[in-house]
């Protein structure tokens, strides 16, 4: 039997409620229904990300987001449902899995959404399908769909195509030479670019992404700088959340080259955006922990978050404090999706 790597394939989110799902499906139009039916006297459904594979943190930051900026009635569906479980798909192999790793803020935001976490293995099988034929399963069925013209529907199923070329050629990532992974999936993107050609502008954002994921695995820190810039200045700034992670890759692969006092210029330009929370949390730790002298760079970043005229304590160590306490604050308002609060009606006069 060929040994085999196991391997991540992505989070499905199960929800199980009294009452009908299909306003809170539509409130996340980046999801895919992939099932729903009603058993018991309980409504369930299942959802899956249209998007390119993440790493499992990603995946799970990401579905995080989409569900902590829901409001009215979908966010109302939410909460009332008797489950909301982030399903974990790994599929099993004849070899040790790699770590698959889930951090502390993301477990704390999952919990602060009421959510819980489940795990569901696949088994290894010498028949199970390969990519190819996810990818051509994937095309019958959207041949079969309508054949409108809408943009929203056309960006859904070309996300669903991106992934199922994605799926297979994936596990070469974990491998000794994870540059096989973009020989293998370059030609099934060419066939994508030719299908849809009006979107070909976000097929050439994940493939530099692609690029950056694999000069990551490799150490090439001097190409991951340079393929971050290129996508920051590519990313569109309306998606705060997106490229607050792009700077938090940009910051890393400074670090990791000695660049201390660019990752530091590079942080502040990070802190100063709207963005994810969670991200500057960590870019803001990753750069104190390797300056030498991080006085100077704490106090800045609390002039840029805060404010400039914000009054600060004399002592660094209370500057810190300050600034963490804000960015744990945002970090639990982001995750909680708060809400303006809604005025009492009253009759008119």
């Amino acid at each position: 039997m060929p040994r085999r790597n196991p391997e991540f394939l992505n989070v499905d989110l199960d929800l199980e409620s009294r009452e009908p799902l299909r306003r809170l499906a539509e409130a996340l139009p980046l999801l895919i229904v992939m099932s729903s039916t009603r058993m018991r006297g309980k409504y369930v459904m299942s959802l899956e990300g249209a998007w390119p594979t993440l790493p499992l943190d990603g995946t799970l930051r990401r579905l995080a987001k989409m569900i902590s900026s829901l409001s009215g009635d979908a966010r109302r569906l939410w909460q009332q449902a008797s489950k909301r479980s982030f399903n974990i798909g790994v599929a099993c192999g004849s070899r040790c899995a790699p770590p698959f790793s889930i951090s502390s803020t993301m477990v704390e935001a999952i919990a602060a959404l009421g959510g819980s976490v489940e795990v569901t293995l696949y088994p290894y099988s010498e028949n199970r399908p390969s990519a190819q034929h996810v990818e051509a399963q994937a095309q019958g069925r959207m041949s079969s769909q309508s054949k409108g013209t809408d943009r929203d529907a056309r960006l859904i199923r070309f996300g669903q195509l991106l992934e199922a070329a994605i799926r297979g050629p994936a596990r070469l990532l974990s491998g000794r030479r994870p540059r096989r992974f973009l020989y293998e999936l370059e030609p099934r993107v060419q066939r994508i670019a030719l299908q849809y050609p009006e979107f070909v502008h976000h097929l050439d954002r994940e493939w530099h992404f692609f690029e950056s994921t694999v000069a990551e695995r490799e150490g090439d820190w001097p190409r991951v700088e340079r393929l971050e810039r290129r996508l920051l200045r590519a990313w569109p700034r309306s998606d705060g959340f997106d490229r607050s992670v792009r700077y938090l890759l940009l910051v890393d692969a400074q670090l990791n080259q000695g660049k201390s006092a660019k990752a530091a210029t590079t942080a502040i330009r990070a802190l100063s955006e709207p963005g994810d929370a969670i991200s500057h949390e960590i870019i803001l730790d990753h750069v104190t922990r390797r300056l030498a002298d991080a006085t100077g760079f704490i106090i800045k970043a609390a002039r840029t978050v805060l404010g400039k005229r914000t009054r600060l304590p004399s002592s660094p160590q209370l500057v810190h404090g300050v600034l963490r306490a804000h960015l744990d604050r945002m970090k639990k308002r982001q995750v909680a999706g708060a809400t303006t609060p809604r005025k009492r009606w009253r009759p008119p006069r």
